[in-house]
């Protein structure tokens, strides 16, 4: 079995790691999924991975197509539910609706 240096996203923000980049990819994938049409229906801080270059891997793929904005606002919701982002950072993810 081989080792993959990953954490999750929630492990990473708990330590306060420099988050830049990681919440700039981020707000990058999840445009990326909204633009596409689709919401990942379990978008909790665990199902993402980071690698040491501070990439995103989502796992657990359960997609959906967007039927309507409610899909976007649970997205959002589910992924801002962490209680590791700060005030602003939640504005702005969940601003990505707009």
């Amino acid at each position: 079995m081989e080792y993959l240096p990953f954490s999750t996203l929630e492990e990473l923000l708990k330590k306060n790691k420099s988050r830049e980049k990681i919440f700039s990819n981020l707000l990058k994938d999840i445009n990326k999924f909204i633009n596409s049409g689709y919401i990942h229906k379990d978008a909790n801080l665990n199902n993402i991975l980071v690698n040491d270059k501070d990439e995103l891997f989502w796992i657990d793929n359960d997609i959906k197509k967007i039927k309507s904005k409610n899909d976007i606002d649970f997205f959002l919701n589910k992924i801002i539910k962490s209680k590791y982002w700060n005030k602003k950072e939640k504005e702005h993810i969940f601003g990505l609706k707009e």
